[in-house]
């Protein structure tokens, strides 16, 4: 760590404005009780150079890029972690009461000459203000893609994923092939009942090793299934949770996180996860909370899917190794091996 306080080690992140040098939180220069901690040296030059206002949208430059009142006056591209959007915009919206919308939270790491700032200024140029990037202390030099809430088939069609991760792979960022990144999927608390979420833990919980094999992923500290496969539980018990690194994640406030999956660069991968979680909304109305804790249940997942996906079924196969026949038919087979 570089030699510049006595404070603690967690409270050295890199400088908002350069991304580059490091200063501390707890003791770095403040410019305006508006804006974010600057480095020493970018807080000089703004007196020569001050950083701009943005009269459309109350905003310093770190606090915003192209909003939609803005001509392109910001010039920030990576937000904190903690950040979050004032007000979330739902993508995809049709008219339908039953949308099941879900936002990406996709880590990737720079093993390239492509900066993070410059591949978030490029992400940005594409889909914003669809996706905003943020920073994440899990990763050694990536950044976190999100994306606000859309329904499943604006997130397959809009195009935006399709350029986003072609960008990605040309400038030699990774994703899959690293050891910390991961795919994270949220699903908005008040599109489902208390029963639907508790199935959808359930169902996890006690078909870990066919989610495990699905996502790609082992179980680890960002990620872990609490191994409750009790008959007797009170749905509220198991609803009542503290640790938001369970596999599903129900700590937060306005939404229910899907944590298990490793991150990806590949198409195909991303929307059969998103498939994945649709159908799984769907398919815990077809099921009874004593089958969601049958540790098979699965099966009758695989048949519920079948003729309705267009990437998932091709998933299965590639991934778990099951044919489009074993899709179609998988009473009393344990393809999950």
């Amino acid at each position: 760590m570089p030699d510049l306080c006595y404070h603690p080690a967690g409270s050295i992140v890199r400088c908002m404005r350069c991304d580059i040098n490091l200063y501390c939180r707890d003791c770095a220069f403040r410019i305006t009780p508006f804006s974010e901690d600057y480095c020493n040296a970018c807080f000089e030059e703004q007196s020569t150079s001050p950083i701009d206002y943005c009269g459309n949208c109350n905003e310093y430059e770190i606090d915003c890029y192209k909003c939609s009142n803005c001509a392109g006056c910001c010039s920030c591209y990576i937000h904190l972690y903690e950040y979050k959007p004032e007000r979330f915009k739902f993508y995809g919206k049709n008219g339908k009461t039953n949308d099941i919308f879900m936002g990406i939270e996709l880590e990737v790491e720079n093993t390239g000459n492509t900066s993070r700032k410059d591949a978030a200024k490029h992400i940005l140029d594409i889909a914003n203000p669809f996706i905003y990037c943020k920073d994440d202390g899990s990763l050694e030099d990536g950044i976190e893609i999100v994306s606000h809430p859309a329904t499943l088939q604006y997130h397959l069609t809009s195009g935006y994923w399709d350029l986003i991760l072609k960008f990605l792979k040309e400038k030699l960022y990774k994703s899959h092939d690293t050891e910390t990144c991961g795919l994270h999927v949220h699903v908005g608390k008040k599109e489902l009942t208390a029963l639907q979420t508790s199935k959808i833990k359930f169902f996890t919980e006690n078909n870990i090793e066919f989610v495990e094999a699905l996502s790609r992923r082992t179980r680890n500290s960002y990620c872990r299934a609490i191994g409750k496969k009790k008959q007797g539980i009170k749905v509220g018990q198991y609803l009542n949770t503290t640790d938001r690194y369970e596999a599903v994640n129900l700590t937060n406030e306005s939404t229910i996180e899907f944590r298990t999956f490793r991150g990806t660069l590949n198409k195909n991968t991303l929307f059969a996860t998103l498939e994945y979680i649709y159908l799984l909304v769907k398919f815990v109305d077809t099921i009874s909370v004593i089958q969601s804790l049958e540790e098979n249940v699965y099966l009758k997942y695989i048949e519920f899917i079948s003729g309705k996906t267009q990437y998932l079924e091709n998933y299965l196969v590639r991934v778990l190794g099951i044919s489009k026949k074993q899709i179609d038919k998988t009473e009393g087979e344990n393809v999950c091996v």
